[in-house]
């Protein structure tokens, strides 16, 4: 057993905010589908797909990586102050690995996390941010692995990123 339980990253992905403009602008022969979205849910939401590299634990050359491809919905805050503040939550497959052990494992399994964060922008069109997650999944390794051992059935991560975007 006697792997680390932290590890680093970098996050980057893409997501799109969905305004008042943008929403009434969409047709479809005349007809506006979608604007009613900007007096409810939406106003202050984003919609995004996100994929990150995690490397859940080392031990000598062993060791044990998490890919989570989630879709996400976000809840941002507008408030006066620099720092944005943001909910997420989300759910998606998540691909995990187990390398340079003598029981080599991989396999794909679903979860989801819940999450926010902080973003404040540093310059123009350039935002620094802090996310913290947690997230739920499958964690069992079958058979267990001779280094990470038997894993749990429904495991708990959390993750601390540094987080840089850029932004139109």
């Amino acid at each position: 057993m006697g792997a680390a339980n932290s590890g680093g990253g970098v996050r980057f992905g893409a997501s799109h905010m969905l305004s008042r403009s943008h929403v009434n602008e969409w047709s479809v022969f005349g007809f506006h589908p979608l604007g009613f979205l900007h007096v409810t849910l939406f106003k202050q939401t984003s919609f995004g797909g996100t994929v990150r590299y995690d490397v859940l634990g080392r031990y000598g050359n062993a060791s044990e990586v998490e890919i989570p491809m989630t879709a996400d919905l976000t809840r941002h805050f507008n408030w006066k102050s620099a720092p944005h503040p943001y909910l997420s939550f989300g759910g998606g497959p998540f691909y995990r690995k187990i390398t340079g052990t003598t029981d080599d494992q991989s396999g794909v399994n679903w979860g989801y996390y819940i999450g926010g964060g902080l973003n404040t922008e540093v310059a123009t069109g350039n935002m620094l941010g802090l996310d913290v997650r947690f997230q739920r999944v499958n964690g069992v390794n079958d058979p267990p692995n001779p280094v990470f051992g038997g894993g749990q059935q429904e495991t708990t991560h959390w993750s601390i990123k540094l987080v840089y975007s850029r932004v139109n």
